[in-house]
C-alpha cells in the first residue's frame, strides 16, 4: 500500500508500472534520486519499495510505442506549472532542443486546443521528452481537467528558444535567479551547468518548500532572498535570470546601479 504525502503522491508508485518514463527523464514525483537530486528523501516519500534500486536493476517499465504521434505518458502537477513526459517519434527529434518553446495542440471534442510549453529534457535514445506548460491560463486547470492526460496525443511546433545559447567558455561561477513557472526548468538547467563543471548558486524569492527541493539538487548553494541587494555579496561572473519580467528588470537595475561588469542572460518570457 502506498503511503505518501499528498504533494508526492503517485498512483503507480511501487506497482508493476513503476518505475515509469518519468524516471528516465528525471521527473519522478516520488524518488528524489530520479528527480535531479543528490540525496535520498525516502523518509518523507517511502512508497513501499526503493524505486531507485528498482530502476537500477530493471530499468523503467516503459513499453516502447510504435506510434507516429506524440503521446503523453505521465502528467505531473506542480503549483506553478504542469509537466508532461511524452513519447516522441524520431522524425520530431531533429527539430527540437532543450529549453525551447513549443506550440502544443490537441483535440478536445473535435475542437483544436493550443497551448504553449517549454521543453525541459530530451532523451533521444528512449524517444522521450519532458515539457512544462503554464497551468494558470485555463478556466479549468489542466492538472484537474481531462484535456491533457495519460494517452493524450499531441502535435508540437518548435518556436523560439526560451534561453539563448550559453557562453560556456566565458562562465564559471554562475548565479541562477528563478521564480514561478520557470522553476519547472531549473533542475534541468542546474544539471547541464554542473555537467560542464560550473559552480552554481540558485537564488530567488523561495518558499521553505522550494528551498528544500532545491537543496537536494546538484546546486552548490541555494539562497532565498528578500532584497536583491544581497546579490552584490556573492561571487559570480554570470547571472542567468529565468523568472518573471518584473524580477528581471529589478535584477538588471541592481547590476547597473552597482556598476557590475557581469554577463547577464535572461529567459525569453514570450514565445516566438
Amino acid at each position: 500500500m502506498n503511503a505518501l504525502p499528498v504533494e508526492k503522491f503517485c498512483l503507480d508508485a511501487a506497482t508493476e508500472k513503476c518505475p515509469c518514463a518519468a524516471a528516465v527523464t528525471g521527473d519522478c514525483s516520488v524518488c528524489s534520486f530520479l528527480n535531479h537530486s543528490q540525496s535520498c528523501d525516502c523518509s518523507q516519500t517511502w512508497a513501499g519499495m526503493c524505486i531507485y534500486q528498482s530502476y537500477l536493476s530493471n530499468g523503467s517499465q516503459l513499453i516502447k510505442s510504435s506510434s507516429n504521434k506524440i503521446e503523453v505518458l505521465q502528467k505531473i502537477s506542480d503549483k506553478d506549472f504542469l509537466k508532461l513526459v511524452c513519447f516522441i517519434p524520431n522524425h520530431y527529434l531533429k527539430n527540437i532542443k532543450a529549453f525551447q518553446f513549443v506550440k502544443i495542440t490537441t483535440k478536445n471534442y473535435n475542437k483544436t486546443v493550443a497551448m504553449s510549453g517549454v521543453i525541459t529534457k530530451i532523451v533521444p535514445e528512449q524517444n522521450l521528452i519532458s515539457l512544462i506548460i503554464n497551468d494558470t491560463n485555463y478556466e479549468v486547470p489542466l492538472k484537474y481537467g481531462p484535456l491533457v492526460s495519460n494517452g493524450t496525443t499531441l502535435e508540437l511546433k518548435p518556436l523560439g528558444p526560451a534561453l539563448p545559447e550559453l557562453p560556456w567558455t566565458k562562465m564559471q561561477d554562475v548565479i541562477v535567479c528563478v521564480d514561478g513557472f520557470w522553476l519547472g526548468i531549473v533542475k534541468s538547467l542546474i544539471d547541464e551547468l554542473k555537467a560542464k563543471g560550473k559552480t552554481v548558486t540558485v537564488i530567488g524569492p523561495f518558499s521553505h518548500k522550494t528551498v528544500n527541493q532545491l537543496l537536494i539538487t546538484a546546486a552548490d548553494k541555494v539562497i532565498s532572498f528578500e532584497k536583491l541587494t544581497e546579490v552584490k555579496e556573492l561571487n559570480y561572473d554570470t547571472i542567468i535570470s529565468i523568472n518573471t519580467p518584473a524580477l528581471q528588470k529589478k535584477l538588471l537595475s541592481n547590476l547597473w546601479q552597482n556598476k557590475n561588469q557581469k554577463t547577464f542572460i535572461c529567459v525569453n518570457n514570450d514565445p516566438i
